[in-house]
């Protein structure tokens, strides 16, 4: 259960209080924070076991990642791997004939199920707070209420923040509420000293204001969630919340909703007090179950170097357009420790209704007659009379 599981805040700046102080804290205060909500046991203990033991085994032909930072090629401290939910053609020849491929799709269907029925659960507390009755699917407006209360846990939204999500949010509601994940992505962390950085997760395939399902198999390590923005410590001494921790346990899902890769940075750091598991010993497996959003890549424009831009949102919390999305150049490596970069920028809203209009537009030259047809049906009349 819950209880035993680790979770530690790091505060700064307190009052009369030099440094920063790190004290144990609760998955309760944790999810007050922070837009997740921890669920541990997702799966029957011997399947999940049978899972991790076959996947084990593929970490072996895992590889490691490589990018260039200035003149340095850094190469990544864990092992990673990936695959896509193809319900056609299904996964390859070997998972399937040993029947690994049915074993994958019932952990998707265990871990959507899990996301729902969290999403229910936090609806109906939403809800009896308005003391709206009854439990119809909701509306695109209540979509859009529910996603701002999740982004804006722990800290507040301006209303020019809020307006962003909302458009996002009404959009996607409209399309109908139903989160499946249809690929993975997968990190093997071997021991203690590998980790992975802070960042927020690129968007350029699930979109703005995203909902990320993290699956943990093996050892119980370190996740560490960063906020972007001010959030306020409770108690007599205040001060500013920097982090949270939580060390996930094997079989354990941890759902990161809207807001998480707006207004959060994530890592995870070396940890030498992880908790080693009977099979996995220091091994860590962490699935990421996500759903990708074809009409935002669709959408991804070129920047003036001809590459595709990358979709990133304003993280300044003092910007009236804090949360808002733009398009910018991925700023390519040319050649070693030399870069290029442009200064191609635009609005993602702007570009989404300036795709709209354009849309519009298509329409209504389609519904009108042709040049020359008017003519043409007066002559065909004519040759009837």
């Amino acid at each position: 259960g819950d209880g035993a599981v680790e979770v530690f805040m790091t505060v700064a700046d307190r009052r009369g209080k030099r440094g920063s102080i790190t004290r144990p804290s609760s998955v309760e205060e944790l999810e007050r924070h922070a837009p997740v909500t921890f669920m541990p046991d997702l799966l029957p203990m011997p399947f999940a076991d049978h899972v991790l033991r076959v996947l084990l085994g593929e970490t072996k032909s895992w590889h490691t990642s490589k990018r260039w930072l200035y003149d340095k090629e850094i190469e990544s401290h864990r092992v990673e791997s990936g695959f896509r939910f193809d319900d056609a053609k299904g996964f390859g020849t070997r998972w399937e004939r040993c029947g690994f491929g049915d074993d994958l799709r019932h952990v998707r269907k265990e871990l959507a199920a899990a996301v729902q029925r969290a999403r229910a659960k936090l609806r109906a507390a939403w809800r009896a707070e308005r003391r709206v009755a009854g439990d119809a699917p909701p509306s695109a407006n209540e979509v859009a209420q529910e996603a701002v209360a999740l982004a804006s846990r722990g800290q507040k939204l301006d209303a020019s923040s809020a307006e962003w999500l909302v458009r996002y949010a009404q959009e996607s509601a409209v399309k109908g509420w139903r989160w499946e994940p249809n690929y993975v992505v997968a990190n093997f962390y071997a021991d203690e000293g590998d980790f992975l950085g802070a960042h927020s997760d690129p968007v350029q395939s699930i979109g703005p204001w995203a909902i990320i399902a993290s699956l943990t198999f093996g050892a119980s390590r370190q996740f560490r969630m960063k906020p972007v923005g001010t959030i306020r410590a409770s108690g007599p001494d205040g001060g500013k919340v920097t982090s949270f921790s939580i060390r996930l346990p094997h079989n354990s899902l941890l759902i990161c909703w809207e807001g998480f890769q707006e207004f959060w940075r994530h890592e995870v750091p070396k940890d030498a007090g992880l908790k080693r598991h009977s099979i996995a010993g220091a091994g860590r497996l962490n699935f990421t179950f996500r759903k990708t959003v074809a009409c935002v890549s669709i959408r991804r424009p070129q920047c003036h170097c001809g590459k595709k831009a990358n979709l990133k949102p304003v993280l300044k919390e003092t910007s009236r357009n804090r949360g808002r999305y733009f398009w910018s150049c991925t700023n390519p490596r040319v050649r070693k420790g030399e870069y290029q970069t442009c200064d191609f920028f635009q609005w993602d809203d702007e570009l989404l209704h300036a795709q709209q209009r354009q849309q519009c537009l298509l329409r209504q030259q389609a519904a009108l007659p042709r040049p020359g047809c008017a003519q043409q049906q007066l002559q065909q009349q004519q040759q009837h009379l």
